[in-house]
């Protein structure tokens, strides 16, 4: 059920709202730091920044998916994931992939 009252009906959901950072530090060691969510002013401060390198912190399925999406759209990405790996939930043949 929407916020609109519409019913979207489907077979199968996923709902994946993540964490928000409340306090977003905005720089480390000289580095500067970007929370992705909320989502616009993320990208709003990547078209301003206009390309180059960067690093994902965390490699769950969501840091792997935006590592892999600012790839297509130019940038260099450095993916940091923590002992387990990226992924480590995904069976071992994804996890390679």
């Amino acid at each position: 059920l929407c916020d609109t009252g519409a019913d979207v009906p489907y077979d199968i959901l996923s709902v994946n709202v993540g964490a928000v950072a409340r306090n977003p530090l905005r720089s480390f060691a000289g580095a500067r730091l970007l929370a992705t969510k909320p989502v616009e002013p993320f990208m709003a401060e990547l078209a301003s920044l206009g390309g180059g390198s960067l690093a994902v912190i965390g490699g769950g399925y969501g840091g792997v998916e935006l590592a892999a999406a600012l790839g297509r759209r130019g940038w260099t990405v450095m993916l940091i994931a923590g002992r387990g790996g990226l992924v480590p939930v995904a069976p071992a043949a994804a996890r390679r992939m």
